[in-house]
């Protein structure tokens, strides 16, 4: 049985400047929802998989369950190798390259170029490896080491092209996959390499060899390839797809398997001349293929899904478990029992976020926020003037009338009967008899108001575009607007107390009162990203949440702000504590997050390459936002590349404190994005798309 390992240049770019680990951990998706690239199985019972933000899984059981790993890193891992059940490398971005010899227990960073991004690893035997990849300049490069990773060495490569897969069918006999079509090849293990062209242009994400003679490369739009002669010539296969190829691996002389976009897997079994279409049951990206034995095969990608056959594809299982759609609130009415609610889904737990299962009715509604006045009785606002009210803790859901049509941003009751719901245009609606007729009040601004927060029967705010912050001292009969000194629209607000209130929003705004509202200060956050939901435990203990899983915390009351390092980089919409030490976050595709230490940050064991800047959101479909971690003066040089090396678009940026880009005219694939500045150039990976 041949295995392969590959690599996809696909979605994520890696979260910067984060001091150090948080105990934040999945609930939702299980048993993690970043992005899979790549695969190992030393034997048919274990299992290893990495991805996004140095992500590791662990299977122990032949993929009945995963546990997640502790890398230690945050960079991306796209690739990972296993030489027995107990030794492994992972490799990826920013000279990102790992050790375990205790089954992923503990993780050792091993010493790279930080500025060496590795795409594929492979290893002969136990103490003989390679990493390939590429610099920031985009200039391919071969590592190679003969003492289990202890030492790496720079290969000689004079082809120069970014580097993307390779494999060896041999100890000898080495390929590497480039990014622009060509394949190079060793003979002497390694040491010299000689490109062999594929007579295409486009980069071969994976390889696969069943001999050293005869394999096989796959890459976008149905591009599909076969050498029998080690790679001196190279034939068309005709696999029945245009779908991107991400995966190509054999398991006997005549019998193989590719793995891409959509879900696809496609199956030959007479040495790739006819090709079969199996179906997974998902049509997310697979990004690897493993297969333990003939019959067991292992593929996965998007989103943390993982897909299992156990006979040789004829069927396959998907997992993980549990609702991907976006969430933007949650909230518990106690310590056990809470709700996430989102597009087309609300979700329960009653175990302190062990199990959340999504509640029935619920599927037409998209939906920003949620409150429960008690145990049983909640309501969930949104779209289109959507409110809905369940009395039997989620079981059922019933619409109820509010005269408008403008999107419900953000509802709130002060006791059983009174509640306050506000969105889009200045609206503001009141009940007062808990839900069955609503009133609209006067607000005196035309403009959103995205949050609502009451500390007592009389006295509540809201906050909205602009900056706009609005105060009643009398349940809502009149609204008076309170100064602010920043115009960056406000997404949330809370109150720690009667008199000490935050507000947070647009470009890291925060801003604090400590005089129940009548004057607002500036507090630095730390970040340019757009902060969407605060919450306070006490007058000193805050949080708050934002784009790419940061999350912030104050320990003094906003003056100083921590980023905090969790597991995902989905945007986190919601944050919501239960006690000093017990919160939850919620956010896009489905993610919810735990902690129960307050999220304690610890020391990282290996300081991450100093990264600059960031890109959001990743993938893209029309703008894209460029911020910097830190001031930079003078000009900034932003500069797309096609994966192959060949420039698409150049733009200059002078002394701005983030570079907003159009990116909707470019085709729908990976490209790479070169950051220049007098502070440093960073080279991050972009996927745009035509639609998410």
């Amino acid at each position: 049985m041949i295995k392969m390992k590959k690599f996809l240049l696909l979605l994520c770019l890696t979260l910067m400047f984060i001091p150090g680990f948080s105990q934040w951990t999945w609930q939702n998706p299980l048993p993690q929802g970043n992005d899979l690239l790549s695969s190992s199985f030393p034997d048919a019972l274990t299992g290893y998989i990495c991805g996004a933000k140095g992500t590791i899984i662990k299977t122990s059981d032949g993929g009945t369950t995963w546990s997640v790993l502790s890398s230690g890193t945050t960079q991306d891992l796209h690739s990972v190798f296993f030489t027995s059940v107990s030794n492994g490398f992972a490799a990826g971005d920013n000279g990102a390259l790992l050790k375990t010899t205790d089954g992923g227990s503990t993780w050792i960073a091993l010493s790279t170029n930080p500025e060496i991004s590795a795409n594929s690893i492979w290893f002969t035997n136990p103490n003989t490896g390679y990493v390939v990849g590429g610099d920031v300049n985009m200039t391919g490069t071969i590592l190679k080491t003969t003492d289990a990773g202890a030492t790496w060495n720079v290969v000689p490569n004079s082809n120069g092209e970014f580097l993307i897969s390779v494999f060896f069918p041999d100890a000898g006999t080495g390929y590497i996959g480039t990014a622009g079509g060509n394949v190079l090849k060793s003979t002497d293990g390694g040491t010299t390499w000689t490109a062999f062209p594929t007579g295409a242009t486009n980069p071969l994400y994976s390889l696969c060899f069943t001999n050293p003679a005869t394999g096989y490369a796959v890459g976008p739009a149905g591009f599909a390839k076969k050498t029998t002669n080690g790679g001196t010539s190279w034939t068309d296969l005709h696999p029945g797809s245009t779908n991107w190829f991400y995966a190509v691996t054999f398991t006997s002389n005549d019998t193989g398997y590719i793995a891409g976009a959509g879900g696809v897997i496609l199956k030959t079994t007479d040495a790739g001349t006819s090709w079969t279409a199996l179906t997974t049951g998902t049509t997310f990206s697979l990004n690897f293929l493993s297969f333990p034995n003939d019959n067991t095969c292992f593929t996965g990608g998007y989103m943390g899904t993982i897909a299992k056959s156990s006979d040789a594809g004829a069927t396959f299982s998907v997992f993980p478990a549990g609702p991907t759609n976006a969430l933007r609130s949650v909230c518990f009415p106690n310590a056990s029992t809470g709700y996430a609610a989102g597009d087309r889904e609300i979700l329960k737990t009653t175990n302190g976020g062990t199990i959340w299962s999504p509640l029935p009715g619920v599927s037409n509604y998209g939906l920003y926020s949620l409150c429960f006045s008690d145990a049983t009785t909640g309501y969930a606002s949104g779209k289109n003037g959507t409110l809905i009210r369940t009395t039997d803790g989620g079981t059922n859901w019933t619409e109820l009338t509010t005269g408008t049509t403008k999107w419900l941003y953000s509802v709130k009751f002060t006791d059983a009967n009174t509640g306050y719901v506000c969105g889009g245009g200045g609206t503001m609606l009141k009940t007062t008899n808990g839900g069955n007729t609503w009133t609209a009040l006067t607000t005196g601004t035309a403009l959103d108001l995205n949050s609502i927060c009451f500390t007592s029967a009389a006295t509540g705010y809201a906050v909205g575009s602009y900056g706009k912050i609005i105060k009643t001292t009398n349940g809502g009969s009149t609204w008076t607007s309170m100064p602010n000194p920043a115009p960056d629209s406000l997404f949330s607000v809370f109150f720690a107390n009667a008199n000490i209130g935050y507000a947070c929003g647009e470009n890291g705004r925060i801003v604090k009162t400590t005089d129940a509202g009548s004057t607002w200060v500036p507090k630095t956050s730390g970040t340019a990203y757009w902060l969407y939901s605060i919450f306070f435990t006490d007058a000193d203990n805050g949080y708050a949440t934002s784009d790419e899983g940061l999350i912030l915390k104050t320990t003094d009351g906003g003056e100083t702000w921590v980023k905090i390092l969790s597991p995902t980089l989905d945007i986190l919409y919601s944050v919501y504590f239960t006690d000093g030490n017990t919160g939850y976050v919620a956010g896009n595709h489905g993610s919810i997050l735990k902690t129960t230490d307050g999220g304690i940050v610890f020391a990282e064991s290996k300081t991450p390459a100093p990264d600059l800047f960031r890109i959001s959101p990743n993938p893209a479909v029309s703008l894209i936002r460029i911020t910097c971690s830190q001031p930079v003066d003078g000009d900034v040089i932003v500069t797309f590349f096609s994966i192959d090396g060949k420039m698409i678009l150049q733009k200059k940026f002078k002394n701005q404190a983030e570079y907003l880009m159009n990116v909707s005219m470019l085709t729908s694939g990976v490209y790479l994005v070169k950051i220049q500045a007098a502070a440093g150039t960073r080279l991050i990976r972009l996927v745009v798309r035509e639609g998410l």
